[in-house]
């Protein structure tokens, strides 16, 4: 493609994404099973989706996951006081699970705050509604 071809394309995307905000939507994810590698090399199968706003990850045995910016590993999610997922003290594929439920899913408020983030979520391009 020409460079004055995609300036062109890139103008009318933009117009054509102010015109029609729900364009512009949240897009569903779902990585499909793929598999993950610790960093000790130990191997596990997880899937992620969600959209910008929310999102879950899985093993393939129904454990809510969470990974650990301080040491890289993923551990078997748990609830913080908010209802949001933090690391647990048990590694994925490393530890068993004692105590973990299955299928762990956020709770209030840390749901309350999702919802807004979507409802505050500006789909106008910046203009003003009068």
């Amino acid at each position: 493609m020409s460079g004055k071809f995609q300036k062109h394309l890139l103008a009318v995307m933009l117009i054509a994404a102010c015109a029609y905000p729900s364009i512009l939507l949240a897009a569903f994810y779902n990585s499909g099973w793929r598999t993950l590698t610790q960093p000790n090399a130990v191997t596990f199968q997880s899937c992620r989706w969600g959209d910008e706003f929310s999102w879950e990850h899985e093993t393939d045995t129904g454990y809510t996951i969470a990974k650990s910016k301080a040491d890289g590993y993923y551990y078997y999610a748990i609830l913080d006081s908010t209802g949001d997922y933090i690391p647990s003290n048990l590694k994925v594929a490393i530890d068993t699970p004692v105590g973990i439920p299955q299928h762990l899913r956020r709770t209030d408020p840390a749901l309350s705050e999702i919802q807004e983030a979507i409802d505050d979520f500006d789909y106008s391009c910046g203009q003003q509604n009068t």
